[in-house]
């Protein structure tokens, strides 16, 4: 008789245990629909937030487009003033770039320099 309630335990045992408990399944249903509910709300943050982007991005590329337009206006004036100077040059037969301009500030220091040389010495040779 022992032996007889120990296979039925054992018996109910296998039963239950390949069914399952209807609390388990409801409680994986909610699990999924609670991470289906998540992954939606994490793509309504991440697109608002790829909107946002795209916003600012936008602006950007307008600023960066008005920035150059702003240097092509710079470049086009600099280039009108070269033509005027390089007009003065070919009337007047002077360049007026830093660089030639800084080259005759050093030759006439030079020239005066020897300007003030050359009469000490004449003045110690007499």
């Amino acid at each position: 008789m022992l032996f007889g309630l120990v296979v039925v335990v054992y018996a109910v045992q296998m039963v239950f245990r390949g069914k399952e408990d209807p609390k388990d399944k409801k409680q994986k249903k909610g699990d999924v629909k609670y991470r289906l509910l998540k992954s939606k709300q994490r793509l309504a943050k991440l697109t608002e937030l790829n909107k946002v982007y795209d916003e600012q991005k936008e602006k950007l590329q307008r600023e960066i487009g008005d920035l150059k337009g702003c240097i092509d206006f710079q470049k086009k004036i600099i280039d009108d003033r070269k033509k005027e100077f390089e007009h003065l040059e070919s009337v007047c037969g002077i360049c007026h770039c830093n660089d030639c301009i800084e080259a005759d500030i050093k030759a006439n220091r030079k020239a005066g320099l020897a300007k003030k040389v050359h009469p000490k010495e004449e003045l110690w040779i007499e």
